[in-house]
């Protein structure tokens, strides 16, 4: 499938639509998918679709808001937290490379979790997630080292293709852009 005729899908328009209708959600994963593109990914435009990818309502989980692909890998994932009844919440977490953290990360963002739980084949054996609330997430993301330790994994991953091209949202990629679509 070519640019357009992912842009005139109308699953992907739907899900997009469907996001855009709650408007807290939607600001919400614009912006800390943003704040991931602009700390791993140099180029990004460039690089879209061919190298990363951004699904929009992914149907591989219950409560997923969106992830962002890389060759065979997900690295960055928004759901909604698990128990948040009326109070909408999102989390999720980056996948990084943690020797790059400095000592001190965990005192700087307590809020975080880092785990070593879920291996991707493709991250290598220096990876690990770090888990929490989106705005979390920003913040980190913000963070010298923490972008530096998100930037080291993507750049090692956007060498190759992602297989998840496909599944690109660009109506989403476009809000989380800023550009016109």
């Amino acid at each position: 499938m070519n640019e357009r005729e992912m842009r005139a899908d109308k699953d992907k328009q739907a899900r997009y639509a469907e996001l855009r209708d709650h408007p807290d959600l939607h600001s919400a994963v614009v912006a800390a998918n943003r704040a991931y593109l602009a700390a791993a990914v140099p180029d990004a435009e460039v690089m879209e679709c061919a190298h990363w990818a951004l699904t929009c309502l992914p149907t591989t989980r219950t409560g997923r808001l969106s992830a962002i692909s890389m060759k065979g890998m997900e690295t960055f994932v928004l759901e909604l937290a698990a128990g948040s009844g009326s109070n909408v919440e999102v989390h999720g977490f980056v996948n990084l490379r943690p020797s790059s953290l400095p000592a001190e990360f965990a005192s700087t963002f307590p809020r975080l979790e880092l785990s070593r739980d879920r291996a991707y084949e493709d991250g290598g054996e220096d990876q690990a997630q770090l888990h929490g609330h989106h705005e979390d997430l920003i913040a980190a993301l913000n963070h010298p080292a923490v972008a530096a330790a998100a930037r080291q994994l993507a750049q090692d991953l956007l060498r190759s293709g992602t297989s998840y091209s496909r599944f690109h949202n660009y109506q989403l990629a476009d809000a989380v852009l800023e550009r016109a679509g």
